[in-house]
């Protein structure tokens, strides 16, 4: 033992790292327990050595490892209330927006109401109930479709506030004030003067907006659909009795995603028709009406656009002739005229 004694002795008086291992050869002792305030120590029969571990370094480690879970635990639930933070704002500025559109006179609707490309008021939240009680709808869903100029009844009539309304001429294009609290939109329907210039300048940065129908803008000019040319999933334009010339026509061919264009009564040409050729996405065309100088000569310059399915041309200077003709020249074409 008294080989014992001086190697336990010789642990008590060094100052080992805590990180490194001690070896000592233990002549004929096979096995050897020492217990201190700092040090476990076992020497294995076959290689006669002692192993010394460290006890507090595991602790330390522990500690360290704690103290680093704490404060990723804490920077977690800061993130996390700062998100909350933002999404409450963000809801409560829905929320109002909402009602300001209802009080112009107009209709916002969520993204559960619109389900398979079916607009459904009457639809319930999936979220139960109490959590809406809480927090509110405008929390968990955002406004997809908002409609100034109709909306659909419960026995499957349409209500339009457009025609000897008040709605329009009263409050002209404020809804646009609005529209900055719908990031997530997709639908915007718009009539008379509520569609002006200025207005298309907030949609302009509707990035998900995919369908914009303005019936009878009297306030909108090629400057108005100079905003429209960023928005990446615009996919149908109705532009109905508006300002435009063949300018817009240019900006339209320029935006690839687009899928179907109605441009009634607006005052373009055989012109304006050719910046259209290279739309290769369009699938459905119309520019009827009275305002409409489009000859057969113009629309020669849609026989390129394959994905072309419908065109629109009656009450244009287009002849039944011209419209024989343009069905051999593209067979799968339905056309409209009358």
């Amino acid at each position: 033992m008294k080989n014992g004694i001086q190697l336990f002795l010789s642990f008590t008086t060094e100052s080992p790292s805590e990180t490194g291992v001690g070896l000592t050869h233990l002549g004929k002792y096979d096995k050897l327990d020492l217990v201190s305030s700092r040090w476990d120590i076992v020497g294995p029969s076959k290689a006669n050595m002692v192993h010394a571990t460290p006890l507090h370094s595991g602790l330390r480690q522990r500690r360290r490892r704690f103290r680093f879970s704490l404060r990723t635990l804490l920077l977690l639930i800061t993130v996390a209330a700062v998100c909350f933070g933002m999404r409450v704002n963000q809801a409560r500025r829905q929320e109002a927006a909402v009602t300001a559109v209802g009080q112009l006179g107009g209709w916002a609707y969520y993204d559960y109401q619109y389900v398979n490309g079916e607009l459904m008021p009457d639809a319930k939240s999936p979220i139960p109930e109490w959590l809406l009680a809480v927090l509110g709808q405008d929390f968990f869903h955002d406004v997809v479709y908002v409609n100034m100029f109709y909306t659909f009844n419960r026995d499957g009539g349409i209500t339009i506030r457009y025609k000897n309304s008040p709605f329009n001429n009263k409050f002209a294009d404020k809804v646009k004030e609005q529209l900055p609290a719908f990031p997530k939109l997709k639908f915007l329907f718009l009539a008379g003067t509520q569609a002006s210039d200025d207005c298309l300048e907030v949609v302009g940065k509707l990035k998900r907006l995919e369908t914009l129908y303005l019936s009878n803008a009297s306030d909108v000019s090629d400057t108005g659909i100079a905003h429209l040319t960023d928005l990446p999933r615009l996919r149908y334009v109705h532009l109905s009795r508006s300002r435009i010339s063949d300018e817009s026509l240019r900006l339209f061919g320029g935006m690839h995603q687009i899928e179907e264009l109605s441009l009634e009564g607006n005052r373009i040409t055989d012109n304006g028709l050719e910046h259209l050729k290279n739309l290769s996405t369009l699938k459905t065309l119309n520019v009827k009406l009275d305002d409409t100088h489009i000859t057969i000569a113009g629309l020669a310059h849609l026989q390129a656009l394959t994905n072309l399915q419908v065109l629109g041309i009656h009450r244009t200077e287009v002849t039944l002739e011209g419209v024989k003709r343009l069905m051999k020249q593209m067979p799968k074409l339905r056309i409209i005229h009358w």
